[in-house]
C-alpha cells in the first residue's frame, strides 16, 4: 500500500513538474500585440484636416484650398471658402476621378473655352491615364497642387511649369 502511495505521489509530482514546464514554455512563446485604430465619421468637419479636402470641395466648401495658387509661368488662381475668386472664371461642376477632383472651369460663360482644373492632394498622383501615352506626373507629390487642361496632359517641362502650388493664404 505504501508503494502504491509512493508511486502515486511520484507520478503526481512528475505530472506537476511537466505541466509547470509546459506553462513556462507557453509564457515564453506568448507575444503581446497592441493595436490602435482611429476612425472618422462623415459628420466630422473635413476642413479641419491639414491640406486639400476633396470631400469638402465636392460639397462646395473650398476652405481647404483658400489662398493664392501660382504656377512657374506666373499664372495665379485665388480661392476663398466659396470657390474661385474671379470675375471671368466660373466653376460649373466637379467630379472625382481616381484620387483627384476635377473642376469644370468656364471662362466668361463661354462653354467652348471650358477646361478642367485637376485638384491633386499631397501624397497622390495624377493617373497616367490623364497623360499622353508615356508621360506621367512629375509634379511635387509632397504638396497639394492643381493643373489646368483642356485635353490629356503632356509631360515634360511644360507640365512642370504649369502646375499650380499654394503660395499664400
Amino acid at each position: 500500500m505504501k508503494k502504491i502511495l509512493l508511486v502515486l505521489s511520484m507520478t503526481f509530482t512528475l505530472l506537476t513538474l511537466v505541466g509547470c514546464q509546459a506553462t513556462n514554455q507557453e509564457k515564453e512563446k506568448t507575444t503581446t500585440v497592441t493595436t490602435t485604430t482611429q476612425t472618422t465619421s462623415d459628420n466630422e468637419d473635413d476642413t479641419k484636416q491639414a491640406g486639400m479636402s476633396l470631400k469638402a470641395i465636392e460639397k462646395g466648401d473650398y476652405t481647404s484650398v483658400t489662398g493664392t495658387w501660382q504656377n512657374e509661368l506666373g499664372d495665379t488662381l485665388v480661392f476663398d471658402q466659396e470657390g474661385l475668386v474671379s470675375e471671368s472664371l466660373t466653376i460649373q461642376g466637379s467630379f472625382l476621378r481616381d484620387s483627384n477632383l476635377e473642376l469644370n472651369i468656364v471662362p466668361d460663360g463661354n462653354n467652348d473655352e471650358a477646361y478642367s482644373l485637376i485638384l491633386v492632394p499631397s501624397g497622390t498622383v495624377i493617373p497616367n491615364s490623364s497623360f499622353v501615352s508615356g508621360d506621367s506626373d512629375t509634379s511635387d507629390g509632397q504638396r497639394d497642387r492643381m493643373v489646368a487642361t483642356k485635353a490629356q496632359l503632356e509631360g515634360g517641362s511644360h507640365f512642370e511649369h504649369s502646375v499650380f502650388y499654394k503660395i499664400s493664404n
